[in-house]
């Protein structure tokens, strides 16, 4: 089931090194699901996670810099630098005659001058630790982006394994607290989340969406585990694949997340058609079928359980959408191109707030994660949004529409199961925030790393070296 033997099969799976290395990163990955479902900034489960992945992004950075390139990492390492350097950019002081003149800083002005206090050097960010903060939770996600990315096809479905366990588990427990209704003690017993499935997240619509895309994982690893796994542990892995399957749907369908189940439906049949679409059609037998068959199954429950809160059902969150996107656009328009910072959305809101917009819940996001980075990262912020969404794109091209297919079977399957993956948490984000939470955050950016193809060679120049020196 984990699969060791993949560790041996690549040039740098030989040492007790590597071996630690990938075991610390899956210990990480496990780490970010289990401990990072919260949306504010600074929570003491993210800095966990932040602090374990430090050692990860060293010793990963280290051997990226020694590994030998494949010339697709260039656009998503670089734009990789420009997401990290942004926040780090907005804490870099500026002297008064720069700050002032940039578009929202009157009143920061008019505050100095009521205090009678003379005007220092300020960063662009209006709140220096709230940036600071945003720019330590992209650490865990950066470490496993950077590591996975220079693992080969076996060793990047080996290290599925963890999340795909944890997630399952999530799902298992989400469903026994819907069951619960608020009494079952795995979740609150009180507030707007009582009685829903969240499994790890603080709220139900996280909690599907990290359903919906680790679901197409899950699959493409049961699939492969099916097809080329021998005796017993073609049994314990397909048990295991297929016993996260269906959690993953039930779970799904206790969320009762009404995007999460249209986005969740979508994964379903997109899962189903990578399935036929990897297939060996001269060795098809019976793997499919049966992977087919659970699929519908899940199909049909998605359909009767959650399908009925996705008609029907609406909260106060979905009427109050409206009024929040009006009101991030009018503090967009104040701040222009030079944003506020990171990190500065909850402030900022309030100060926009009428009397006749005041909610009755507390609005820590935009629920809408395009806005809210055009918000707080102003013009550099949305030419990384768009410069992603271009390679995205020109990736999901390659691996769904072109001609030209290259790798194996087992990596087109992956590609294509994360391509499924971050469109589906890109769509979200136009309705909701599932990338301000460092599990998403963390499966987002290795689905990133599994549409890069792997390094033909993934042994490090030095060592190949040594290897052939000694012969």
């Amino acid at each position: 089931m984990f699969d060791a033997s993949a560790l041996a099969s690549s040039g740098r799976g030989h040492s007790l090194y590597d071996r630690a290395l990938f075991f610390w990163a899956s210990f990480v990955v496990v780490i970010a699901v289990l401990l990072g479902g919260g949306t504010r900034v600074g929570l003491q489960s993210d800095e966990i996670v932040e602090i374990l992945s430090v050692p990860l992004l060293v010793a990963a950075t280290i051997s990226l810099f020694e590994a030998r390139w494949n010339a697709s990492w260039r656009v998503p390492l670089a734009i990789l630098f420009f997401a990290l350097a942004l926040p780090l950019l907005q804490l870099v002081p500026l002297p008064p005659a720069i700050w002032t003149a940039l578009p929202g800083r009157a009143a920061v002005v008019e505050v100095y001058q009521a205090a009678g206090i003379a005007l220092d050097w300020r960063p662009l960010s209006l709140a220096p630790f709230a940036t600071l903060y945003s720019f330590l939770s992209l650490l865990p996600a950066t470490a496993i982006f950077v590591y996975a990315l220079q693992l080969d096809t076996s060793r990047r479905y080996a290290l599925l394994v963890g999340p795909l366990a944890l997630a399952g588990i999530a799902a298992l427990v989400g469903v026994g607290q819907f069951v619960g209704r608020g009494t079952s003690g795995f979740g609150p017993s009180t507030g707007p989340t009582a009685g829903y499935a969240i499994g790890f997240f603080a709220n139900r619509n996280h909690f599907a969406a990290l359903i919906y895309a680790a679901l197409p994982f899950a699959v493409v690893w049961t699939a492969r585990h099916m097809r080329t796994g021998r005796g017993r542990m073609r049994l314990v892995g397909s048990l295991f694949g297929g016993a996260v399957v269906v959690s993953l749907l039930f779970g799904l369908s206790a969320a009762f997340s009404r995007a999460g189940v249209a986005l969740g439906i979508v994964s379903l049949l997109g899962s189903a058609f990578i399935v036929w679409r990897s297939a060996d059609t001269s060795r098809i037998g019976r793997w499919p079928v049966v992977i087919a068959g659970v699929l519908m199954v899940g199909f049909a429950v998605i359909l009767q359980l959650g399908l009925v809160d996705l008609l029907i059902q609406r909260t106060a969150a979905d009427s109050a959408r409206s009024t929040i996107a009006s009101l991030t656009l009018e503090v967009i328009g104040r701040f222009n191109v030079a944003g506020s910072g990171f990190g500065t959305f909850v402030p900022l809101l309030q100060t926009a707030e009428k009397p006749t917009d005041l909610l009755v819940f507390f609005i820590n996001h935009a629920h809408n994660d395009y806005l809210e980075l055009a918000l707080e990262g102003g013009i550099l912020a949305m030419l990384l949004i768009v410069a992603f969404l271009l390679w995205y794109f020109v990736r999901f091209w390659s691996i769904w529409l072109s001609a030209r297919q290259s790798g194996g079977q087992d990596e087109r399957a992956l590609m294509s199961a994360a391509s499924l993956s971050i469109g589906l948490i890109l769509l979200h984000s136009l309705l909701d925030y599932p990338l301000r939470t460092l599990t998403l955050m963390c499966l987002f950016a290795f689905a990133v790393a599994c549409l890069c193809p792997p390094a033909s060679e993934t042994a490090p120049v030095h060592r190949r070296r040594r290897v052939a020196s000694s012969d």
